[in-house]
Formats: structure tokens, C-alpha cells, sequence
């Protein structure tokens, strides 16, 4: 617990400093690429903040992989061998079907 928060302050440290060094020496704002890379670093800080939660705890590692593996199966449900269903939604048994090839092909 006590790594995790370190990391998560390590990255707001990151993120935050450089925006705070280029408002502090760049005070007409001249520079426009140095101020998008800058604002890149600040943004991704707050995306950065879910990664170094799952990676740090058991518990987030295993539903963020759920959840990764149930999107993936309903993304292969539609458009597997048989092809997209169709506006209909196909019978019961044809989608059961495309769901048991979606199944084995993410096993």
C-alpha cells in the first residue's frame, strides 16, 4: 500500500513539475511545443494514476482483466466466422452458437 501511494505521488510530481517550471520561465508563453508537451505530461498523469492501481493491487489486476476479456468476447460475439448479426439480432441459437466460437477463440 505504502509503494502504491508513493507512486501515485512520484507520478503527480511528474506530471505537475514541468507544467509548473514552463509557467514559472516561459512567462510569454513563446514556446508552443515545449507548452503541448507539457500539458501532455500533466493530462497523463491522471490516466497514468488507473495503471499504477492495477498494477499495485491484486484485486484491480483481476477486474480490470475481467472486464478486458468480457469486452473482448462481446467485440468477437459479433463478428465472428458467421459475420455481424444482423439488425434482427439472429435467432437465440445462432448467437449462442457465435458466442461458443468467440469463447474458444479467447481460451
Amino acid at each position: 500500500m505504502t509503494h502504491m501511494i508513493g507512486l501515485i505521488c512520484a507520478a503527480t510530481v511528474c506530471g505537475n513539475l514541468p507544467l509548473v517550471l514552463q509557467k514559472l520561465l516561459d512567462n510569454e508563453g513563446q514556446n508552443s511545443f515545449l507548452k503541448a508537451v507539457v500539458h501532455l505530461l500533466y493530462w497523463s498523469q491522471f490516466s497514468l494514476d488507473f495503471v499504477i492501481y492495477a498494477a499495485s493491487n491484486k484485486q484491480y489486476r483481476e477486474a480490470y482483466l475481467l472486464f478486458l476479456k468480457e469486452a473482448r468476447l462481446k467485440c468477437l460475439c459479433c463478428t465472428v466466422a458467421a459475420g455481424p448479426l444482423s439488425s434482427s439480432g439472429g435467432t437465440s441459437d445462432q448467437i449462442q452458437l457465435r458466442e461458443q466460437r468467440a469463447i474458444k477463440m479467447t481460451d
